[in-house]
């Protein structure tokens, strides 16, 4: 299934079959939409690395640069 509204996944998950796989904070935030059953994937989910690009005329842009701060706070362990 493909949804065009993120935020719709909760509704649909808890009136049909389906399930959704997505990061625990996301599962504990439709939670508390809607009453869910969250579930430890039943094997390990290998981790994935996520890059920042920018063109090298954004480098020094101070918006460029807190955006590409927040997405490394958000991101990195």
């Amino acid at each position: 299934m493909r949804s065009p509204h993120f935020l719709s996944i909760p509704m649909v998950i808890a009136s049909t079959p389906l399930v959704v796989m997505v990061p625990v904070p996301i599962a504990e935030l439709f939670g508390r939409i809607v009453d869910l059953q969250i579930l430890q994937p039943p094997y390990p989910i290998p981790s994935i690395d996520i890059k920042q690009y920018w063109h090298r005329c954004q480098h020094g842009d101070p918006g460029n640069r807190w955006l590409r701060g927040i997405v490394v706070d958000l991101f990195s362990e």
